[in-house]
């Protein structure tokens, strides 16, 4: 019997036809797929063009109809955020599938009045789509709308227009925000209370309670490398301890979503570090990470996708593995007669020694071909990966 076919992986994950198999459909992070290949040997992969992200299908056998959703039920490591459903037909055990965006947002504008009472558009019709698991950057200029929009999504900024959801509830609601962990741009906490005392009042205000708020607050205050100063009064501490201090609240009570606005600020290359493997762990855990920064180095090995947004307007948006590739550089040195003119204009003979710089491999290839076939001596090869930083000064002087 043909496997179910999938109509649209935004609503019903699967069409069941009389007699068929069904498919449980789960987007999983690439970090988990070997994991989720020793648990579910059925497992296979399928694309569709509806969605930009994996999916996952476990097709159970016949014998295992029922223990599949037993299975997932009874997982020590469940998916977050997942809705329930029944088997059609006479299958009636729940299942689990995750199919919303953790963040959507579509034709976005906020207007604000400066202290002159002139109006300002700090967000243009902004659309965009984050799916669960995922990492992504968002950048941009002083002043592009960054905060705004993260604002939006939090709730603390009416949107002039458009619409802002987590996990299909409306931006700003209780349910989206028990959901979502935030650190915004500037952190403002009590002076007189401890890194402790700060993680134990806002735990409280989360529902949390007793030894283990306590246990998760000292956990974290340690993995942040924090926990010398855990007794000491926030006034005394460092901008960069306060900044972990505000990372440590974000982290409270296990968000299914971060929402950081400028999460490296003020933290020194070990800080910077300790937050990386933080938050790796977090996205291991199935944890959805969108964040700002101007520290473009930590983007780069952070973040699988990035969003860059100027003057309120989303102007390019990349998957970072293929963009780093395309910014690669790459160059040959050699002695010959060789010519490559045709390949590049960064070609210099400077007495007898050339060198040559190429923007991508193939155009390499070439010129190592074309040296050895005009009897020529080749001295180096370099590949030198290009940075993110060119490739927004660039994007940016273009949009402008």
């Amino acid at each position: 019997m043909d496997s179910p076919r999938l109509r649209n992986v935004n609503s019903i994950p699967w069409e069941m036809a009389r007699g068929a198999q069904p498919e449980l459909i789960i987007p999983v992070p690439p970090m988990k797929r070997t994991r989720m290949e020793r648990v579910y040997p059925n497992m296979v992969e399928r694309r569709f063009p509806e969605r930009s992200s994996r999916i996952i299908c476990i097709r159970p056998k016949a014998s295992d109809y029922g223990s599949v959703p037993a299975r997932l039920q009874q997982s020590t490591t469940p998916h977050r955020g997942i809705q329930s459903l029944k088997w059609p037909g006479r299958f009636t055990d729940t299942v689990r599938y995750m199919s919303s965006p953790a963040i959507s947002v579509s034709d976005l504008c906020v207007n604000y009045r400066d202290k002159s009472s002139k109006l300002v558009s700090a967000v243009r019709g902004l659309s965009f789509e984050i799916q669960r698991g995922e990492v992504v950057g968002f950048l941009g200029p002083n002043g592009a709308g960054k905060s705004s929009t993260l604002k939006a999504l939090m709730g603390f900024v009416r949107p002039t227009s458009g619409e802002c959801t987590i996990f299909d509830l409306p931006a700003g609601s209780l349910e989206a925000k028990k959901r979502t962990g935030y650190l915004p741009e500037v952190a403002m906490y009590y002076p007189f209370l401890t890194p402790i005392e700060t993680l134990t009042l806002y735990g409280e205000l989360q529902g949390l309670r007793g030894r283990a708020l306590r246990d998760e607050a000292i956990e974290l205050l340690v993995e942040l490398g924090i926990e010398r100063a855990m007794r000491k009064q926030n006034r005394q501490l460092s901008k960069g301890m306060l900044q972990r201090v505000g990372i440590a609240q974000a982290l409270l009570g296990r968000p299914e979503l971060l929402i950081l606005d400028e999460v490296t600020s003020g933290l020194d290359p070990v800080g910077r570090r300790e937050l990386r493997s933080v938050l790796r762990q977090r996205q291991h855990d199935g944890c959805t990470l969108f964040f700002s920064s101007h520290e473009l180095s930590e983007v780069e090995m952070l973040c699988d996708r990035i969003l860059l947004i100027d003057n309120g307007v989303l102007i390019d948006e990349r998957i970072v593995a293929p963009l780093k590739e395309e910014l690669r550089t790459y160059a040959i040195c050699y002695r010959g007669e060789a010519l490559m003119v045709d390949l590049t204009d960064d070609w210099v003979d400077r007495s007898g020694i050339c060198t040559a710089s190429f923007h991508r491999r193939d155009q390499l290839i070439q010129a190592i071909s074309r040296v050895h076939s005009c009897g020529g001596e080749i001295l180096d090869v370099t590949a030198q990966d290009g940075s993110l930083e060119e490739y927004f000064v660039q994007t940016i002087g273009r949009a402008a």
